[in-house]
């Protein structure tokens, strides 16, 4: 669920296979933050963050299963 105090969505979990959920919560960050400095919408800034916490928690440890930037540039639900 995220908002903006105009507009509220909430955004479906990527399906995954939980590991660890070490840094879940950072790369769920990192996602939506790199969305937002790419000037993407709220909806897809929050599924940027489902999809690198989805990603993060596939491995043990907190950056194993993190795509880097050429990967998330080619994402196909971007705008």
């Amino acid at each position: 669920y995220v908002t903006n105090g105009e507009a509220s969505y909430q955004v479906e979990p990527f399906p995954t296979r939980v590991v660890d959920t070490t840094g879940a919560g950072d790369a769920f960050c990192a996602g939506f933050l790199y969305g937002l400095i790419t000037r993407k919408d709220l909806h897809t800034c929050a599924k940027l963050g489902n999809f690198m916490a989805s990603r993060c928690i596939q491995r043990t440890g907190a950056r194993a299963g993190l795509p880097n930037l050429a990967e998330l540039r080619r994402l196909e639900f971007l705008p």
